[in-house]
C-alpha cells in the first residue's frame, strides 16, 4: 500500500496541477486576441470549408456512428489512466517512463494552450455564423450515462484549449507506448480507440484537423524524448 501511494500521489498531484493551470491558461495568455482564430482561417483556406461542417452534413447527431464515436470520446480520459495502472501492476519498471513521458506530453500541450489559445470549430462557427452543431451538447449517449463520464468538466474547463487535441493525444500516446515497449501485434488493434476519438472530435466540432496533426507530433516527441534531448544538448554545446 505504501508503494502505491508513493507512486500514485505524485502522478495524480501533477495531473491535478495541470488541470488547474489549464483552466486559467486562456485568462492569462497575452496572445488570446491574436491567435484565437488562426487555425480556423488556415483550415478554411486549406479545405474551403471546415471538415466538421462536411461531416455533419453527412452524419447527423442522432446517427448510430455519431453515438458510437461519442462513446469512444467519453473514455479518452479513463483509457490513459487505465493503461498507466495496468503498467504499474504488471511491469513497474516501465511505469516511471510512462509517467514522465505522459506528463511531458501534458505540460508541453499546456504551454501551447497558453501561447496559442485556439477557438475550436464550434466556437469559431458561432462567431462567423457557419452553422456547426455542437453534438456534445445535444441528446446523445454521453447524456444517457452521466455517471460514467466527466465530459462536462472538460467541456467547460477551458473552451479555447484546442491545439493540440489532448482528447486524441492521450489515448494515442498510451497505445503507442504499449506498442513500442511490448511489441505484440494484437496491441495494434488498440489504435482503433484514438482513431475513433479523432473522428469524434472532428465530427462534434471540438477540434480541427490541424489540432490532430499537432497531437501526433507532440505524442511522437514525447515518446522519443530520450533521443531528442541528447541531440538538443549536443547542438547547444
Amino acid at each position: 500500500m505504501k508503494k502505491f501511494f508513493i507512486t500514485w500521489i505524485p502522478f495524480i498531484a501533477t495531473f491535478v496541477l495541470y488541470e488547474f493551470l489549464r483552466s486559467y491558461a486562456d485568462n492569462f495568455s497575452p496572445f488570446y486576441n491574436i491567435t484565437l482564430y488562426w487555425v480556423f482561417w488556415i483550415e478554411k483556406t486549406i479545405f474551403g470549408t471546415l471538415p466538421t461542417i462536411t461531416l455533419q452534413q453527412m452524419i447527423p447527431a442522432a446517427h448510430w456512428l455519431t453515438q458510437l464515436s461519442l462513446f469512444f470520446y467519453s473514455i479518452f480520459f479513463y483509457y490513459s489512466f487505465l493503461i498507466a495502472f495496468t503498467i504499474w501492476l504488471v511491469d513497474q519498471d516501465k511505469f516511471p517512463t510512462y509517467f514522465r513521458q505522459f506528463l511531458f506530453l501534458t505540460y508541453i500541450s499546456l504551454a501551447v494552450f497558453f501561447l496559442i489559445p485556439t477557438a475550436p470549430p464550434w466556437l469559431a462557427a458561432d462567431k462567423f455564423g457557419l452553422g456547426v452543431d455542437r453534438y456534445l451538447m445535444e441528446n446523445n449517449i454521453l447524456r444517457a450515462f452521466p455517471s460514467i463520464n466527466i465530459y462536462y468538466y472538460f467541456v467547460y474547463g477551458n473552451p479555447v484549449a484546442a491545439l493540440p487535441s489532448l482528447h486524441t493525444a492521450w489515448p494515442l500516446f498510451s497505445t503507442l507506448f504499449l506498442i513500442k515497449h511490448y511489441k505484440k501485434p494484437a496491441l495494434y488493434l488498440l489504435l482503433v480507440i484514438p482513431m475513433m476519438i479523432a473522428f469524434s472530435v472532428i465530427l462534434t466540432g471540438e477540434h480541427y484537423i490541424i489540432d490532430l496533426v499537432a497531437s501526433v507530433l507532440v505524442v511522437l516527441g514525447s515518446l522519443n524524448i530520450k533521443r531528442i534531448a541528447p541531440k538538443l544538448k549536443h547542438a547547444n554545446s
